[in-house]
């Protein structure tokens, strides 16, 4: 909890929204893609409070290289915790306003810290294996490729957890 608090009082503000990303995972069926992360950071940062914060770890290090290459082309201000201790990004997690995650191991973290969450799921069943406590939702694609999610499918269910009740 003293990482996470030292973590948040460097990289942002008390009034910032801070939405958290994961963009990598294990398996590559399970990861959406650069492209769409990058079109969602864009629209949600359309509100000036909200912030970023992409989580990368050891077997995300391909993504991440694409990642930043595409945030720093489309001037995103972006805050990255890399290969952390599990312990320490469990307790980055739990003070997040929200987590967007491919289905891995992050999300996982995220459910048990009770994080709002939208977890993003291609060929594996999100019914089965997504976290499940409040706030905590998933989107299953309809044809088992991750990518047929759409950006406008994940902000508008972040809208939803952002600004509950409007």
């Amino acid at each position: 909890i003293a990482f996470a608090d030292k973590f948040y009082s460097t990289y942002f503000r008390e009034n910032d929204i801070v939405v958290g990303l994961h963009i990598g995972a294990g398996k590559p069926p399970n990861r959406w893609s650069v492209k769409n992360f990058i079109k969602l950071a864009k629209k949600l940062s359309e509100n000036p409070k909200v912030k970023f914060l992409v989580t990368i770890g050891h077997m995300d290090t391909e993504v991440a290289a694409d990642f930043k290459k595409q945030a720093v082309a489309e001037k995103l201000k972006i805050t990255f915790l890399e290969n952390e201790k599990i312990r320490n990004v469990a307790a980055v997690l739990s003070k997040l306003d929200l987590y967007i995650t491919n289905d891995t191991g992050t999300m996982h973290i995220a459910g048990f810290v009770k994080t709002k969450l939208i977890s993003l799921f291609g060929p594996t069943p999100g019914w089965e294996w997504s976290p499940k406590f409040e706030n905590q939702l998933y989107i299953q694609s309809k044809s088992n490729d991750i990518n047929d999610i759409t950006v406008d499918e994940v902000y508008n269910t972040a809208l939803k957890l952002l600004n509950p009740g409007k």
